[in-house]
């Protein structure tokens, strides 16, 4: 009766012990991309880790103390090179849960014997349907952002690219339905916008599209129902290979919603299509850049925009470039009087009579 007793003792304790190292080995367990890491929520650990803004002294108010901390609530995966599908020495971070309405994206990563990794990347939906956070700080360290990330953040007022931006697109969706942004700078790194980036973001008034953007998608800027001012390197989505995309109305709505006017454009000789652009919208400014003509119809039917900014640049019109733009009654030039007649020259197909009509002030500085 002893020997079995004793038997049911050893057999309770290795079932302990086995318990014990099963937790060991899983807390050491390296993370990959479906067993994310996450960050502590709670108190940082000094002691390892001096450098974290936590662990800074309060009394020190000397410039280059930080604003804000990094914010915590992220959930940081370990990347993989994708040709050979083994981990590399860089995180990417998303599904934040924070409570923070102004959230600092951490730049490194610094695990448990102090080792830093950067943080390169924000997955896609990373803060999709967030309804609490009312500025984002993206840091210099982000090279490249994911669909969707700040998708229906509806009380996202400002983001802000801290220090010298990597990043070269705005991806789909990037801040589709952010209803309350009012305040954001695209980086001059950045070349693509994609479909639907800015969607109804309804609080914008002014946006500048850097001259370093060579191609806007679909929509791009559909239902930003308060915009006055749009400034772009080019008309349309700059697309080449399509017509379509050469005209104004590609990079706003195909569908009516509230607060925007019918705009209907020449896309080929034979065929028009119907845009809907903000009634707000009342000055086209194209920037000095790399573009040097107006393709076909590119502001056609425009009805609503009062004022457009044309820089020296610009050395063509293409036909019917002006066709049936009732609405402008204001075209600003930054060359000369004998520049603008050049270009103009015998008035192509459809320009004619607009142009006629419209003030015309040269020499316009910015």
């Amino acid at each position: 009766m002893k020997n079995l007793k004793l038997t049911k003792s050893i057999a309770l304790l290795l079932f302990i012990l086995g318990i014990f190292v099963l937790t060991g080995c899983h807390q050491n367990k390296l993370p990959v991309d479906d067993e994310p890491d996450t960050p502590p929520t709670g108190e940082v650990d000094c002691e390892k880790n001096p450098d974290h803004e936590d662990c800074k002294d309060d009394s020190d108010d000397s410039d280059d103390k930080e604003e804000y901390p990094f914010s915590y609530g992220f959930t940081l995966y370990r990347l993989k090179d994708p040709d050979t599908n083994e981990h590399i020495d860089a995180y990417s971070v998303g599904n934040y849960k924070g409570e923070d309405t102004v959230v600092k994206i951490p730049n490194v990563y610094k695990d448990k014997e102090g080792k830093e990794f950067p943080i390169i990347r924000i997955k896609d939906n990373a803060f999709e349907n967030n309804t609490k956070i009312t500025k984002v700080i993206i840091p210099d360290s982000i090279e490249e952002l994911g669909n969707n990330i700040f998708s229906r953040c509806s009380s996202l007022e400002e983001v802000v690219f801290d220090g010298i931006s990597k990043i070269t697109k705005i991806p789909t969706n990037t801040f589709y339905k952010c209803t309350s942004l009012k305040d954001i700078t695209i980086p001059t790194t950045v070349k693509i916008i994609e479909d639907y980036a800015f969607y109804q973001c309804s609080s914008i008034a002014e946006l500048r599209v850097p001259i370093s953007v060579v191609l806007i998608g679909r929509s791009a800027f559909g239902a930003m129902t308060s915009l006055s001012k749009l400034s772009v390197p080019f008309i349309g989505g700059g697309r080449a290979d399509s017509l379509e995309a050469k005209v104004l109305g590609y990079v706003f709505d195909t569908a009516y919603t509230e607060f925007t006017v019918q705009l209907s454009q020449k896309v080929s000789e034979t065929s028009t299509k119907t845009y809907f652009i903000p009634s707000s919208l009342k000055t086209i400014e194209i920037l000095s850049g790399s573009s040097k003509s107006l393709g076909y119809g590119a502001l056609s039917g425009v009805t609503s925009i009062e004022t457009i900014i044309i820089p020296s640049t610009i050395e063509k019109f293409d036909d019917d470039v002006f066709a049936g733009a009732t609405g402008i009654n204001k075209i600003i030039y930054a060359g000369s009087k004998n520049d603008w007649l050049e270009i103009i020259g015998l008035y192509d197909t459809g320009n004619k009579e607009v142009l006629d009509e419209v003030e015309i002030i040269y020499d316009y500085a910015g």
